[in-house]
């Protein structure tokens, strides 16, 4: 970890990293809803074993992101964030479907904004490359651009780097 943001690859694969901060363990309270839950509750083996579900699930998933191969270059990365703002990603269902909202959103800003000029892309390819993604790449740009946004706005503008910066 350097400068206070972390990476994927900053992740140890058999530690733990909190926010963007090394801490040490300790308990923390979040807030599930129903269909979370039931995710957890048909992997959880024993009682009290909750916390280590969580972090097998969410291991996982860093495991899924960080192996992503992703062929973005930087200008295509800033389009898409600019294209899923932080209002965006926010206020989108967490089970909607991922694959097609992002090419979507994507080629709607395209459109209304002409955000691939500003951003020297040819945004036909990208709009074609986001849609010829698997789920598993689709779900690891999101997760890319959400780490933008959340490291944006606690450090600024340019504190988090797109792969490839």
């Amino acid at each position: 970890m350097q400068g206070g943001t972390a990476t994927l690859d900053d992740i140890p694969s058999t530690g733990y990293i909190m926010g963007y901060k090394e801490t040490e363990m300790g308990k923390t309270s979040i807030y599930l809803d129903d269909y979370t839950l039931k995710l957890i509750e048909e992997r959880t083996t024993s009682e009290g074993a909750s916390s280590d579900t969580i972090r097998s699930m969410l291991s996982r998933y860093a495991d899924i992101c960080r192996q992503a191969r992703l062929n973005l270059d930087v200008g295509e990365w800033r389009l898409i964030a600019e294209s899923l703002n932080e209002t965006w990603m926010r206020s989108v269902h967490e089970r909607s479907s991922v694959k097609s909202l992002l090419w979507i959103q994507v080629q709607d800003c395209i459109q209304l904004t002409k955000a691939d000029s500003k951003h020297q892309v040819d945004g036909k390819e990208l709009v074609k490359k986001l849609t010829e993604m698997s789920i598993a790449d689709s779900v690891a740009v999101l997760d890319e651009i959400e780490r933008h946004w959340a490291i944006t706005s606690k450090h600024g503008a340019r504190a988090h780097k797109f792969p490839g910066e």
